[in-house]
Formats: structure tokens, sequence, C-alpha cells
């Protein structure tokens, strides 16, 4: 009979297979984070006169000093590495790409997008910020690592991965706004940074369950059988 540690593999793994990106590690320890201290102030910049942009999925905005592409949204019960909350939550899991265009490291990729427009986000109470609701992490595809920082011209695919209240249903869909920068002087470290984080786009994202679910509940449905 399969373990319970073989049924997750199987099901991360049906998650996986579905995707055209690379493998993403399986193993990788996953810390949630509601550090806003760096973001330098969360208030959007008033007076720039232009209207966020509309995207579709798979569209590519500057988030400076990010490009930006969300390409879908899969709801997960579980990651193995991924700690929830509530082990009776689930995970609303961004794909896409970011790439930094600047010439020096970006300390804040995770903090580049904010999440609304479903119920149940932010179970924990982590966010504090009015302007809306941030990732609990970012990944790596490639090894399933942490990304808190992106290196200059790189391009990394990637998935922001958002708590969600397990009592609630998933959502059909969810609403995301990339959050684009300023480099300017910190008026307090006189350092040059990237602050004044104001929302530049927004996407609608359908939300889709992940193939993974669906296989578990089959290998328990199995078992049962070969028990009887």
């Amino acid at each position: 009979m399969p373990s319970e540690r073989t049924n997750t593999l199987r099901r991360v793994g049906a998650w996986i297979a579905e995707r055209p990106l690379p493998q993403l590690g399986l193993a990788a320890a996953v810390v949630v984070v509601a550090a806003t201290a760096a973001w330098g102030g969360f208030e959007p910049v008033e007076g720039t006169g232009a209207a966020p942009a509309e995207l579709e999925p798979g569209e590519t905005a500057t988030a400076a000093p990010l490009e930006i592409t969300l390409e879908r949204a899969r709801w997960i019960d579980e990651l193995p590495g991924a700690y929830l909350s509530d082990p009776d939550n689930r995970w609303i899991a961004l794909v896409g790409t970011i790439e930094n265009t600047d010439d020096a490291t970006y300390l804040l990729p995770q903090q580049s997008l904010v999440v609304s427009g479903a119920d149940g986000l932010d179970p924990a109470g982590l966010a504090t910020r009015a302007i809306g609701i941030q990732p609990n992490d970012l990944l790596v595809v490639t090894d399933a690592s942490r990304l808190s920082a992106a290196q200059p011209g790189l391009t990394y695919e990637v998935v922001f991965l958002v708590e969600q209240d397990g009592a609630l249903p998933p959502p059909e869909e969810i609403t995301v706004e990339l959050l684009g920068r300023t480099e300017r002087e910190d008026t307090l470290s006189r350092q040059m940074s990237w602050l004044d984080p104001t929302v530049v786009a927004s996407i609608t994202l359908p939300v889709s369950e992940a193939s993974g679910n669906q296989d578990t509940d089959q290998d328990a449905a199995q078992d049962g059988e070969q028990d009887g």
C-alpha cells in the first residue's frame, strides 16, 4: 500500500507534469515570511497620471526594476517543504517568469505583487499593509529554492505562493496587481533604493485545480479497494 508520503509526492508530481516549465524540485524548504519593513513604505505614488495596464495571461509588464509575466494559477492542498499556517488550508500558486532589468541585485522580488478578489486569503493575518496581500513565498521552478534576491539580467521561472483558508471553497479566479518602484535616494539612509511601490498593472487569472489533488484522491480510493 502506498505510504502517505508516496501519495503526496505523486500528487505534486502530477501537478508538475502538467506544466511546460522545467521540473520543480520536491525537497526544498520554504520559509513563510511576512517581512514588510524593507518595502520602504508601502503607499502607492499619487499623481503618476497613468492608469494601471490591464493584462492578459502570458502578457509581460514592466514593474520596475522587474519584467513580470504571469501565465496561470493553480490551487493545491499541499506542497512538500511548503508549510501552511494550518494543514487544512491550501496554496494558490501563480506561475510565471520575472526578469531583473537593473544592473544590481534586487532584494524584493517576492514583494512585486499583491493579490485580491478571493475570500480567505491571508488566513494567518500576515498582511499588514492597506494596499493588499502579498505572497507568502516565491520559489524558483528549477529547484524549488526560495528566491530572496533577483540577480541583474537574469530571468527566473517562478511560482508565487499565496495561502487560502481551507474552510472556504477555492476561488474561480484571482486578481493580481503588479507593483513597480522608483529608484531614488532613501531619505534615511541616503542610499539609492527602489522605493514607493505603486500599482502599474493588473491581471485576473482563472484558478484551476492542480491535477495532483485528483490523483491523490484516486490513490486513496485504490488503497481502499485493496484493503477490502
